[in-house]
């Protein structure tokens, strides 16, 4: 066998000039196998595919071979090799083919050749390098969400009917502004009713007095003391049917200019007002990140309405209040703008970053890696 393999072609006993150089020329094994074993004719067929594995067939028989047989049994012999070669890496043990998977890959990048492997291995140990050498400011990103630093109610001041509505959501209003009109026709009524039953019931006193009837007087006078509150009610309400703005603002809920002639009850709120240029950050912080964020700290701000700024602010307060969102649990942290901008809005969201100090590279990068890694763990040991 080995003499077929070195030559690379069938190898046959005795030759024939038929066979030419699809067989090879030196058969001195083949000669000495035929005297041994008495039979008088002896053929080797090699084979070999690209991964180097070698295997060869012998076969003995009184009859001669010829070139037919010869063709077609090292085609089957070809075919026959690739199967075995499978099935034999098919029954090999896990931890073999495991063995022989990672040679495999030393040998491919310690030997000749494969260039582009050697270049992505190198790139590869570069990257883990500078990752575990070299190091960078960790940040914490949050949703941020821009706030009216104050908001005041306007409610509705007694139960009735909205007259006029002179503003709504976005306007501008200026302090004493007037913002709506309730409806005052009712209680002009009660008012000149108050008044003409207190001009009678003076009248009525005038009587009582001349009669010297001091009873009758003093029932009397309980009389317009009732009707005197009841007329100061009326009043207090009339001057209150303006509603106003407190200070100088903007109007951030409400809109009365389709709810005209609609009837409101006492408190029931109609506008929200806000300061403008006065506002407050709210951030969203991940649950697994709020022991990292302290009072006082930094941060910068990028709102989606002004990505060609960025605006700095000061963690000021680490609430307690909770909201989720996307399954997550975020904690509310509130903080106080340093930098001012006339395009703030209430209302505006962006992303903010909180500087959290030197660390590794691989460290800020797999920290949410480790992270789920240490859960899973405690979860399941």
């Amino acid at each position: 066998m080995d003499e077929a393999l070195d030559q690379q072609r069938p190898v046959v006993w005795p030759s024939s000039s038929e066979f030419g150089s699809d067989v090879a020329a030196v058969n001195r094994a083949h000669f000495s196998l035929s005297q041994l074993t008495d039979i008088s004719h002896v053929l080797t067929i090699p084979s070999a595919d690209q991964t180097g594995v070698k295997a060869a067939l012998t076969i003995e028989r009184e009859s001669p071979f010829t070139l037919t047989e010869i063709e077609a049994l090292s085609s089957v012999m070809a075919l026959s090799v690739r199967a075995l070669e499978e099935k034999r890496r098919n029954d090999r043990p896990l931890l073999l083919k495991m063995l022989v998977a990672i040679r495999g890959q030393f040998a491919a990048l310690l030997g000749a050749g494969h260039l582009g492997y050697k270049l992505a291995a190198i790139s590869v140990a570069g990257v883990v390098g500078y990752a575990y050498f070299a190091t960078g400011t960790a940040h914490e990103a949050a949703n941020a969400t821009l706030l009216s630093e104050s908001q005041h109610v306007i409610s509705a001041p007694f139960q009735g009917y909205i007259d006029t509505a002179q503003a709504r959501a976005g306007d501008r209003v200026s302090a004493g502004e007037a913002l709506v009109f309730m409806d005052t026709r009712d209680l002009r009524l009660q008012q000149l009713q108050h008044q003409s039953r207190l001009a009678q019931l003076e009248s009525e006193a005038q009587s009582l007095r001349a009669q010297g009837d001091r009873a009758s007087l003093n029932i009397l006078d309980a009389q317009r003391a009732q009707t005197q509150a009841d007329l100061e009610l009326v009043e207090s309400r009339l001057q209150r049917s303006t509603l106003e703005a407190p200070f100088d603002g903007v109007i951030v809920e409400g809109d009365l200019t389709q709810q005209l002639g609609s009837a409101v009850s006492p408190g029931e709120e109609l506008f929200r007002i806000a300061p403008e240029g006065r506002y407050r950050l709210e951030l969203a912080v991940n649950e697994s990140r709020v022991v990292d964020i302290e009072e006082g700290q930094r941060g910068q701000l990028l709102l989606a309405a002004l990505t060609d700024r960025k605006f700095e602010f000061e963690i000021q307060r680490v609430t307690h209040e909770t909201r989720q969102r996307e399954g997550n649990n975020y904690f509310i942290v509130e903080a106080v703008l340093l930098d001012d901008d006339p395009s703030f809005r209430s209302g505006m969201e962006g992303i903010g970053r909180v500087p959290l100090g030197e660390q590794r590279q691989i460290s800020i990068w797999t920290r949410e890696l480790r992270e789920w890694l240490l859960m899973l763990k405690w979860r399941i040991w």
